[in-house]
C-alpha cells in the first residue's frame, strides 16, 4: 500500500496544474481528495498487478477488510476500464475535484487554502476532462464514449464510495489512510519555497 501511495503522489506531482498551487492549496486539495484518489488508484493497480487472479493474495487481505469489502473490490477492479489511459486521465479529473471523500470540519476552516472558493479548481479539472473526452471520440466515436465516460463515472462513485465506508468503520485502515496523506502534506509543505500561486494569483 505505501508503494502504491508512493505511485500516486509521484503522478498527481507531475502535473503542472497541481504544481503551479500554493502549497496551502496543494495541502488543501489532499486532505479533500486523497483518500478517495487512492481508492480509485488502488482499483487500478489491483486489477494490472493480478491481485484477485490469485487466492493467496485474495486471502490475504481477508482478515484486515471483510470478505464484503475484499469481493467488493474485486468486482470493482473488474469493472474498470481496460484502457489505462482512460483511468489515469480520470484520476487526474478526480485530483482536481472540489472533494471526493470526506472532509474533517474539525481542521477544515483553519486549514482550508480553498475556504473562499473551490472554483478555481475548475479550470484546470475542465481542461483534463475535455482531454478525456476528446481522446475518448478519437478512439472510440461518440456513442462509444458516452457509454466509457458514464461507467468510468459510475465506477469512480462505486469506489469512493466503498471507500468511505471503509474509511469510517475499519481503524486500522483509517489510521493507514491518514498517516500516509499526512506524510504526503508534510513533503509538500517542504517544497513551499519552489511553489507558486494557482494561476498566478495570490
Amino acid at each position: 500500500m505505501a508503494l502504491i501511495f508512493s505511485s500516486l503522489q509521484s503522478l498527481i506531482n507531475s502535473t503542472a496544474d497541481f504544481r503551479i498551487m500554493t502549497s496551502a492549496e496543494q495541502c488543501s486539495l489532499v486532505q479533500r481528495n486523497m483518500q478517495g484518489l487512492l481508492a480509485f488508484y488502488c482499483m487500478l493497480v489491483f486489477r494490472e498487478s493480478g491481485i484477485f487472479d490469485n487466492n493467496k493474495t485474495e486471502n490475504a487481505v481477508m482478515p484486515l477488510y471483510g470478505y464484503q469489502n475484499v469481493q467488493s473490490t474485486k468486482y470493482i477492479s473488474i469493472r474498470l476500464e481496460q484502457d489505462p489511459i482512460l483511468v489515469k486521465l480520470m484520476l487526474i479529473i478526480l485530483t482536481f475535484s472540489s472533494n471526493c471523500f470526506m472532509i474533517n470540519e474539525e481542521d477544515i476552516g483553519i486549514r482550508d487554502g480553498f475556504l473562499y472558493g473551490t472554483f478555481r479548481l475548475f479550470g484546470s479539472q475542465n481542461v483534463y476532462t475535455e482531454l478525456l473526452w476528446k481522446y475518448m471520440m478519437y478512439r472510440y466515436g461518440f456513442l462509444e464514449a458516452v457509454r466509457r465516460f458514464s461507467g468510468m463515472i459510475k465506477i469512480a462513485l462505486d469506489a469512493l464510495r466503498l471507500s468511505s465506508n471503509v474509511y469510517v468503520s475499519n481503524e486500522v485502515h483509517r489510521n493507514f489512510a491518514e498517516d500516509i496523506a499526512e506524510q504526503f502534506e508534510h513533503k509538500l509543505v517542504l517544497n513551499i519555497a519552489e511553489q507558486t500561486p494557482l494561476w498566478g494569483k495570490d
